[in-house]
């Protein structure tokens, strides 16, 4: 009998503090006349299903946030740039290019 196991790499053995990751071990074993393919097709149903590959793709790009003097220094910046912008457009130095500039994410 074939058993497959999904442990989460750097995870092996560590419990976690968050709710509910503290089993996420996902166990299938082959049946006896089962082909490969509906084994693995079967494992990923279960993955699924537990929700370990939803809480993974939240948590992928997720950033701790920024401390409070490094948002007040951000935002301090963009006032400045803003009224650096507002006097360069009242003097008319201010090309009609760069007014419409967007920065894409």
């Amino acid at each position: 009998m074939v058993e497959t196991r999904y442990q989460p790499a750097g995870r092996a053995g560590i419990s976690s503090h968050r709710k509910g990751t503290d089993n996420m071990a996902v166990e299938v074993k082959k049946k006896r006349s089962e082909t490969f393919e509906s084994l693995l097709r079967r494992f990923n149903k279960r993955i699924m299903q537990s929700g370990v590959l939803l809480q993974f793709k939240k948590v992928r790009f997720l950033r701790k946030g920024e401390n409070r003097n490094k948002r007040r220094a951000s935002a301090l910046y963009r006032m400045k740039i803003t009224g650096q912008r507002e006097h360069l457009q009242k003097m008319g130095l201010l090309k009609e290019d760069d007014k419409k500039k967007k920065r894409r994410r």
